[in-house]
């Protein structure tokens, strides 16, 4: 049996964040249980190539070849008026849709105030 990969999307700009550090916990996790993990923040992007679509710019092409190489995809998002960060969605819509074809995914979020909070439940 091959041994599982995933990707894990982090949108948070904040290398500290509540999201960045459950991201961080999730593939730690996982690698403790034989899993490969390949984990990608928006602070691992250049700005100009995620927001023109540059598919041609070296780590976006590496971004859709892990996609593409995943089993699932682990997306962590910090929770700003009541949904996911655009930064997350940024780096999502840099993926061809076919690249996600037949992949699970997971969402996690994390929010600080109890409205934001309540959020996380209804995604």
């Amino acid at each position: 049996m091959s041994r599982k990969k995933i990707l894990v999307l982090h949108g948070s700009p904040s290398a500290q964040s509540r999201s960045t550090r459950l991201a961080d916990a999730v593939a730690a996790r996982l690698e403790r249980r034989g899993v490969e993990v390949v984990t990608r923040g928006i602070r691992d992007f250049e700005a100009e190539p995620l927001l023109t679509a540059q598919v041609s710019d070296p780590k976006l092409v590496e971004l859709v070849a892990h996609a593409k190489s995943a089993d699932a995809l682990v997306l962590s998002t910090p929770v700003y008026k009541a949904t996911f960060s655009g930064s997350l969605k940024v780096i999502v819509d840099s993926i061809p849709p076919d690249a996600l074809v037949g992949r699970s995914s997971w969402a996690v979020a994390a929010a600080r105030e109890d409205p934001h909070r309540e959020a996380t439940g209804r995604a």
